[in-house]
């Protein structure tokens, strides 16, 4: 039986568009994009620097864990994880000191913004509502509280991306700043929405 609609809420381009409008980019992420993305996937490896500015970018938190690394663990790890199958990417990475999946995902997305995304709370938070709402027909089964896999995660948004014809990078800063601001699903929430505009950490 199909899930009714509980809402008036719908997950479409529009969707996208309108709330990746209202994220804003910060200097940090303007740069990794721009420029650390780019030098990195021509270089086929991340220098010590880049890499902590992912970290910067993505968990303040983890700078003295990523500071542990040597610049040699850095650029011969981040080798040698570009270079392996998707599936396994996440994980090489995690070998280096202070990096989870959720900042391993970060430095992937940077590397290839159109292959990868950030593995986030609010996002996942954002997916499990409009699923719930019956928005979304796209599932992420996690552990109530936790991350979801990151291959699940990753697959899971290239789905919905492919189904709503946008791109990752948009995807992502859409549903991050819909849940940034209460998530709102109705005429009332979305006026109640429409305050300053937050930025990512």
């Amino acid at each position: 039986m199909k899930r009714p609609t509980l809402s008036p809420i719908q997950i479409d381009r529009d969707f996208v568009s309108r709330w990746s409008r209202r994220y804003a980019n910060t200097a940090k992420e303007e740069e990794l994009l721009t420029n650390v993305g780019p030098a990195v996937a021509r270089r086929g490896y991340y220098k010590m620097e880049e890499l902590a500015q992912v970290g910067e970018w993505k968990s303040p938190r983890i700078r003295k864990r990523l500071a542990q690394n040597s610049a040699m663990d850095v650029e011969d790890i981040t080798r040698l994880a570009l270079a392996a199958p998707e599936r396994l990417q996440h994980r090489v990475l995690g070998l280096l000191h202070g990096v989870r999946d959720p900042v391993a995902s970060a430095a992937l997305t940077i590397w290839a913004p159109d292959r990868h995304t950030v593995l986030d709370f609010r996002v996942t938070e954002a997916l499990d509502r409009l699923n719930r709402l019956g928005a979304l027909p796209e599932t992420l089964p996690h552990e109530a509280g936790s991350l979801p896999d990151y291959v699940a995660y990753l697959e899971c948004c290239r789905r919905i991306a492919r189904r709503l014809n946008v791109g990752l990078r948009d995807l992502d800063r859409a549903l991050w700043q819909w849940s940034k601001e209460g998530m709102p699903h109705g005429p009332k929430d979305e006026v109640r929405a429409r305050g300053p505009r937050a930025r990512r950490a």
